[in-house]
């Protein structure tokens, strides 16, 4: 099989989201695809940050053929990996690594696809909640908070836009729970278009490996917020332009551990 054909085989899962997505109707509905990358939920990271990345289904799927062709011999990307050399890049050089970067991360600012990535010092809350320690246990990384913000976030900027129907697909991870419970309750907030929330592994959903890049690298400039961006995110987006983030200040963690303790308390955990 080419490279080529491959592309299509991997990105034949744009036109099963969208016949899922609209329940195997013909219909003309122009659909917006989100795809969803979390990072820094390991206990010892400073911060959590959620990406959200968008495009339409065309632009997604011609993406993909590029990408494929591109990553080759790379299977599926992982920023992690990528960056510590280990997995499928075990045994490349730093040299090598930098090289296929270069050449690979151009691919995303290609296309017309935007994004945005929430993120959250916790660092800053566990010093807010450190005369309560079990407040802090109950709220773990938070990745929840960030999870709501890049959801709202581009939903208000598709909504704004004029889009009505909006895809949002997420890398598998252990808080499909609780992203379905904040899902549910942002859609409330969201009643002039149609939203939908599945989840899926980066080698069957091919674009999280887009919201990969932008979580792992939103994560390391967010340590050092306000500083010039770095490599990789000025790869994707030289006019820094297309992706923008949703950093939550001091005064707004202040309120979010002020709100933590009195939702801990009142429920009586």
């Amino acid at each position: 099989m080419s490279t080529l054909n491959l592309g299509f085989v991997e990105a034949r899962y744009v036109q099963e989201a969208s016949r899922l997505f609209l329940g195997g109707h013909e219909c003309v509905l122009v659909i917006v695809e989100v795809y969803m990358d979390e990072s820094g939920t390991h206990d010892d990271s400073q911060v959590v940050t959620v990406s959200a990345t968008w495009a339409k289904p065309d632009t997604w799927k011609q993406w993909t053929i590029d990408w494929c062709k591109q990553k080759t011999p790379i299977k599926v990307f992982h920023s992690v990996d990528c960056h510590n050399r280990c997995g499928e890049f075990e045994g490349w050089t730093k040299k090598q690594r930098d090289a296929f970067v270069i050449d690979l991360l151009p691919i995303i600012n290609k296309h017309e696809i935007c994004g945005k990535i929430a993120g959250l010092d916790k660092k800053e809350l566990s010093e807010l909640l450190q005369s309560r320690p079990d407040v802090a246990g109950w709220a773990g990384d938070m990745y929840f908070v960030c999870f709501q913000g890049a959801i709202e976030g581009v939903w208000r900027t598709l909504e704004q836009a004029g889009h009505r129907n909006i895809a949002f697909i997420h890398e598998t991870n252990d808080y499909k729970t609780i992203a379905a419970e904040v899902f549910g309750y942002s859609r409330k907030r969201f009643s002039n278009s149609s939203g939908t929330l599945t989840f899926g592994c980066k080698k069957e959903y091919v674009p999280l490996q887009a919201a990969d890049i932008l979580a792992y690298n939103g994560n390391r400039q967010l340590r050092d917020f306000g500083a010039e961006l770095n490599k990789p995110l000025r790869a994707v987006d030289p006019t820094g332009q297309r992706f923008a983030f949703i950093k939550y200040d001091r005064s707004e963690i202040k309120k979010m551990a002020t709100f933590l303790i009195k939702a801990f308390d009142q429920k009586g955990f």
